[in-house]
């Protein structure tokens, strides 16, 4: 029945509109009819029209057009939802189900995201944090784009605005404006899915990145394990190593080839592609940022300076800078977007008027272009960083000393709480190295190619940092559009021949080796070349120096807390601890292995960074780099907490707690071992407390209850941990959240405990 509308000099008219519409019940043969809408309509309108669709059919008359036509979208909208009214009263379970599996997709998603930043936070990446950070603030956007578009298809507006700008169409044709809405809308939010996997890539990618630096600042240039430079020197054939019962360490090393970077751009890229040389460069890169060398005659900037380059982490200082170089592949700004409108709207008409194989083939084409182009951006990346690398001898014999004493854990040693007198340089570990001990004597590396040939002024044609960074993002971005094509592809038209499905498989072909080859070489030289020389950050180099100091304090927490587990067991007359285990038998193997077994577990349950630290301090006390540490460490070790008498003896019952080989060598399986039972049974003891107290004393003078930083500062010097009065009143304000000219010993416990901690005291309460 067809609705008639009456007119009167009332205010308003109100018609009741009947719409039916027939769906199937379960279990009913009968059809049901629902009566919906009171629509009020203004006085001047006048109405005609007997049924509508769902997208609306209404006519109209009387009146002015654009108020008829909004009047129409009233009645679309009030369709729409009595088709949903409709359905959720023949179906309310489906309705229900509906809701909640919206529901329970939201709780994980939401329970995902709270694991990923936990994550992330114990293992100290802040990167990850604002990676997320970047992609929420994207995904929001476009949900409330989102939201937008669906009050303005449902409200009918979108319709109404599509005749108005392409005209009434005939017969029952939908406009197409309100579809094509929601469909690039999704196809938005698929991108940005895409880019959620392209940053989790990227972030793994850069974890591996991270990892290959850390390797290479705790290299140690001499020794004999694998993994020191005269090992792999020799395994590559610049060195050899000939027996000599009478130079030192009964080894003379012999000059095989020279080492050289390459003179021409195609032998410096493929020399590297060699391990070797990744590793000499990245050791020369680092040298010079902390060592710089003088530069008489040029007219380039006074070059920022390392403050404290024994406790300075060149590897932890780019991966700060790595992550600003990964939020440029996540961040999409407004000018990306413009961009990839401007160049995809006229691939669209193109494509358009293709056929299916040769829309394929473009893809595929476009996508290997992105490939080349990343290759050539890798290319300059690698040949502007090597104008920045300074040059090192031919004799990798020379280089081998200049890098002596450098890695990480050597320039870390003299601070090292404990004994007092490491060599220090490792000079007494070398081999002979026949006439290159007295050539060596004035070697040192060269200047950078850029500033040999003059100021750096002048050494023009190479990009600015900020110009990579942007063609990184252009690049990341336009892969990403380029996989989203691919899937609206798959999901648009069948693969039907043999020809389609390889031009499809071959355009995907490109993404890993994007991610997985291409990007960790863009990665590592981008953040190289934009965190040395003129553009090193000082911000984050203080940064980075008051961690590392900070983690002096951390290592004072665990040799408290070592001697305090030793302490505790012989006070509770534990077998392995007291001098009765001396005799043959009292502690036998099967105990020390099920002890080193335990401990071992517990290691492997301490943060990921705790435990890098903890292989510092071993690293620091294997002076020979044989894997074992010396003994002599500990002993000091104890006589720093107040062992005067029965410091040796400490000593060996906690080597042989997990001996489990009885070879009495502390190696760094049984190093870790003893850290995970003494740091897991003794977190804030009594014991440590005391011990902790003990190194109070040493800093107050005449018993006084209050320490000023000068003293603290002073008083560490006798463990020895060597703090400046500024790095003792930083560090300090950095927990208590105040300036602390003096703490008391509780404080000073308290603090030792928490590890100098960067967090404001509290902050965990928050």
């Amino acid at each position: 029945m067809s609705p008639s509308v009456e007119r009167s000099s009332s205010v308003s008219f109100s018609c009741l509109i009947t719409h039916s519409f027939r769906r199937p019940l379960p279990g009913h043969a009968h059809e049901r009819s629902i009566r919906v809408v009171e629509l009020a309509l203004p006085q001047s309108a006048s109405f005609a029209g007997s049924s509508f669709s769902r997208r609306g059919g209404g006519a109209f008359s009387g009146g002015s057009a654009p108020l008829n036509m909004w009047h129409g979208a009233s009645v679309q909208r009030n369709a729409v939802f009595s088709a949903f009214v409709g359905e959720v009263a023949a179906s309310p379970n489906i309705f229900a189900g509906e809701v909640a599996v919206v529901v329970i997709l939201s709780s994980l998603f939401e329970r995902g995201e709270r694991w990923a930043r936990r994550q992330f936070a114990s293992m100290g990446e802040e990167t990850g944090g604002k990676i997320l950070d970047a992609l929420f603030k994207e995904v929001t956007c476009l949900g409330f784009i989102g939201l937008l578009l669906f009050l303005v298809t449902k409200s009918g507006a979108a319709d109404a605005l599509a005749e108005s700008l392409l005209g009434p169409l005939s017969g029952k044709v939908e406009h197409p404006l309100a579809e094509t809405f929601e469909t690039v809308h999704i196809m938005i939010f698929l991108l940005l899915a895409v880019l959620l996997f392209q940053a989790a890539a990227v972030f793994v990618v850069s974890r591996q990145v991270e990892a290959c630096w850390t390797q290479y600042e705790r290299t140690r240039a001499f020794g004999e394990l694998d993994a020191c430079l005269e090992s792999k020197c020799a395994e590559a054939g610049y060195l050899e190593r000939v027996s000599d019962p009478t130079a030192p360490r009964g080894t003379q090393l012999l000059l095989k080839k020279a080492f050289v970077y390459g003179d021409s751009v195609q032998d410096r890229v493929q020399l590297r592609q060699l391990p070797l040389h990744k590793l000499i460069m990245w050791r020369a890169i680092r040298h010079e940022f902390l060592f710089p060398s003088s530069r008489a005659g040029t007219d380039t900037e006074e070059i920022l300076q390392v403050p404290d380059p024994t406790l300075f982490s060149f590897e932890e200082y780019l991966r700060t800078r790595l992550g600003t170089t990964v939020l440029a592949l996540v961040e999409v700004d407004i000018g990306s977007w413009f961009l990839a409108l401007l160049l995809i709207l006229p691939l669209t008409y193109i494509c358009s008027s293709l056929p299916f194989d040769q829309v394929l083939s473009l893809q595929c084409s476009l996508a290997w272009l992105l490939a080349a182009a990343a290759l050539a951006l890798t290319l300059i990346l690698e040949e502007d960083t090597y104008e920045l690398t300074p040059g090192v001898p031919e004799d990798m014999r020379q280089t081998l000393r200049l890098f002596s004493g450098t890695s990480f854990q050597m320039l870390r040693r003299c601070r090292l709480p404990g004994y007092k007198h490491r060599s220090l340089a490792g000079r007494r570990f070398r081999p002979g190295l026949a006439d290159a001990e007295e050539k060596g004597q004035n070697a040192k590396m060269s200047l950078p190619p850029r500033f040999a040939a003059g100021p750096l002024a002048e050494a023009t044609g190479w990009p600015a940092p900020e110009t990579y960074r942007r063609l990184l993002r252009l690049l990341a971005f336009f892969q990403a559009v380029c996989v989203t094509s691919l899937i609206v592809t798959y999901l648009s038209e069948p693969l039907e021949s043999w020809l389609d499905i390889g031009l499809y498989c071959l355009a995907w072909a490109e993404w890993p080796l994007m991610l997985f080859q291409l990007v960790p070489v863009l990665l590592r030289r981008l953040t190289l070349r934009t965190s040395i020389e003129d553009q090193k950050d000082a911000s984050v180099i203080r940064k980075i120096s008051l961690k590392s100091k900070q983690s002096l304090i951390r290592d004072l927490r665990r040799l408290v807390q070592l001697t305090s587990f030793q302490r505790h067991a012989r006070l509770n007359c534990k077998v392995w601890a007291s001098y009765a285990c001396l005799r043959p038998g009292s502690w036998s193997e099967n105990q020390a292995e099920a002890a080193r077994n335990l401990g071992l577990q517990r290691f492997n349950s301490l943060p990921e960074a705790e435990q890098l630290e903890i292989w510092a301090l071993f690293a620091g006390w294997d002076a020979d780099n044989d894997g074992v540490a010396h003994t002599q460490e500990i002993v000091e070790m104890f006589a720093m907490m107040g062992y005067p008498e029965g410091k040796e003896e400490a000593a060996e019952s906690l080597i042989r707690l997990v001996d489990d080989v009885g070879d009495e060598a502390l190696t760094w399986t049984k190093f870790k071992s003893l850290f995970g039972l003494a740091l897991s049974e003794q977190s804030c003891s009594d014991e440590v407390k005391e011990g902790l107290g003990c190194i109070f004393a040493k800093c107050a003078q005449d018993g006084a209850s209050r320490v000023s930083v000068f003293e603290l500062s002073e008083g560490l010097l006798k463990v020895p941990i060597f703090l400046s009065p500024d790095d003792a009143a930083n560090l300090l304000h950095s927990y208590f959240g105040q300036a602390m000219p003096s703490i008391t010993k509780a404080q000073f416990v308290e603090w030792v405990i928490a590890g100098g901690s960067f967090e404001a005291k509290g902050a965990e309460h928050e």
